[in-house]
């Protein structure tokens, strides 16, 4: 994996983890919260932050994280088309394996533990690379048609000015005209 083209890369080498796991909090640059915003196709991402426990659990060979992310960032109201700034924090947990062994294990799964094994994320060459698996989830829990708060679609006064307009009046006055 190219760790240069991600916008918040955090490589963890799973194997230097201690057995009882490990809290790490991590804090995005200017730059990095630069792109993250280019990525997600906002204006604006001035916080992104993220704290992790991370526990592997040697018997399974797995790594289990919980996460929040922290981030204010400006999004565009889908209504009034204004920015507004968020404040946000999302959580998300997720497993995961080494890359090679990914198809045994889901192999061995019944059908109800595979539903529950969809969001296994892959150890590239012993790294799960925590600000990649971040920023991804950030993408996923942005609100893809955020509405500045406050803001509200009126339908009644849209209505109303729509039953003013006549679409079929200018063809009316040129029937009268033939």
């Amino acid at each position: 994996m190219n760790h240069n083209n991600l916008e918040f890369s955090r490589p963890i080498a799973v194997a230097d983890l201690p057995e009882r796991g490990k809290v790490m909090n991590m804090h995005a640059t200017n730059e990095e919260c630069a792109a993250i915003a280019k990525r997600a196709l906002i204006p604006n991402v001035s916080k992104f932050e993220l704290d992790a426990e991370l526990k592997y659990l040697p018997q399974s060979k797995i790594l289990h994280l919980t996460v929040k992310i922290r981030a204010r960032y400006i999004q565009i109201c889908v209504l009034s088309l204004e920015p507004f700034e968020q404040n946000s924090e999302f959580n998300f947990e997720s497993e995961c394996l080494d890359a090679e062994q990914i198809h045994d294990y889901m192999a061995n799964l019944d059908a109800e533990d595979e539903l529950s094994q969809d969001g296994l994320e892959p150890i590239i060459n012993g790294h799960l690379d925590l600000g990649e698996l971040a920023v991804q989830n950030f993408l996923v829990l942005l609100d893809p048609y955020p509405k500045k708060p406050g803001v509200s679609l009126n339908l009644t006064e849209a209505t109303a000015d729509a039953d003013k307009i006549k679409p079929f009046s200018a063809l009316k006055s040129l029937k009268n005209n033939i």
